[in-house]
């Protein structure tokens, strides 16, 4: 399984705005896609903004590439996700799980 991680900012006004972007707009789209498995938006309040990182999880690395085209690392932002954030990182991380514990 593959992790993609991505950060974003927002105003606190607008992280609201942002998850029901997602919720509404991206998450849909991508579970259409074979080879996708889920996604995690996780939010904490820095400052005056509120961090988002979103995490998706996928079975391969050409799964991901379905959703972000042949250069994955480049982060996929769509207009209405720019028009709420603040700022938001130009790449993603992917990582392979070579561990996963189930809770008790």
């Amino acid at each position: 399984m593959i992790v993609r991680t991505w950060m974003a900012y927002a105003k606190p006004e607008n992280a609201r705005a942002y998850r029901d972007h997602l919720t509404a707009h991206v998450i849909p789209r991508l579970q259409k896609l074979q080879g996708f498995l889920g996604l995690e938006l996780c939010s904490a309040q820095r400052g005056d903004q509120v961090e988002l990182l979103v995490i998706s999880r996928w079975q391969s690395m050409d799964a991901v590439k379905s959703f972000a085209g042949p250069k994955p690392e480049r982060a996929v932002v769509e207009p209405g996700a720019r028009a709420v954030l603040e700022e938001y990182d130009d790449v993603v991380f992917h990582y392979e799980v070579s561990l996963e514990a189930p809770g008790a």
